[in-house]
């Protein structure tokens, strides 16, 4: 049934070769568990295994042991293994126990975490950066600022970002600066940081919209 092949024998039940179909079967069972992971009952079991740190910790540093999900870097199988991807870094990486090194990143698919975190806000967490003390009074005043903001000009330039459609978890936003002697590293020493604005968050709403 799963192979469509017809016996070329009388017997009908007699299979050429038990090591196809059970390779079939695998695949088969792989392809409708990337199916079924983004469908809402899937979904509310991921979650589970999601909180309880089933899929391991990010090993960055500054993401302070967030939980990771999987995730395949195509849906297509046979072409790369399951990835695990960090919600506060945004990131994929190789997951370090050897037992997953086997296993089809097309059975998680590209769609899973993402979607997961679309669903589920307060698993995801804020694109926003904690506002640190000494700038607590500023961004407040820039969010009320940008709160009232006249209707004429929000019209103008419509914001599609909001706070209910933020991540409700509190971000780990630290990014490491390199340092000799206590001294910050140029940026155009050869041993430099490069483009540490890849991770920077914004502080406030109004930073997205300038």
């Amino acid at each position: 049934m799963i192979l469509d092949i017809e016996p070329q024998t009388e017997d009908s039940l007699k299979i050429p070769d038990i090591s196809i179909v059970e390779s079939s079967a695998e695949l088969l069972y792989g392809l409708i568990h990337q199916r079924y992971i983004i469908t809402r009952q899937g979904m509310q079991q991921m979650v589970e295994k999601f909180d309880h740190g089933h899929f391991g910790v990010c090993p960055r540093v500054y993401c302070n042991s967030q939980y990771m999900l999987p995730c395949g870097s195509s849906d297509l199988p046979g072409l790369d293994t399951v990835k695990l991807y960090c919600p506060n870094c945004m990131d994929t990486y190789t997951p370090p126990s050897s037992r997953y090194h086997g296993i089809d990143g097309a059975f998680f698919g590209t769609t899973f975490p993402h979607l997961l975190l679309q669903c589920y806000r307060d698993l995801a967490p804020s694109i926003l950066a904690p506002l640190p003390t000494s700038m607590e009074a500023t961004g407040q005043e820039s969010s009320m600022e940008f709160a009232s903001k006249p209707a004429s000009i929000s019209s103008k330039k419509p914001s599609v970002l909001s706070e209910a459609r933020l991540g409700r978890k509190e971000p780990q936003a630290d990014i490491y600066t390199p340092r000799i002697y206590g001294f910050r590293v140029s940026e155009f020493a050869p041993s430099g940081p490069r483009m540490q604005w890849i991770r920077m968050r914004p502080h406030t709403l109004s930073e997205l919209d300038s």
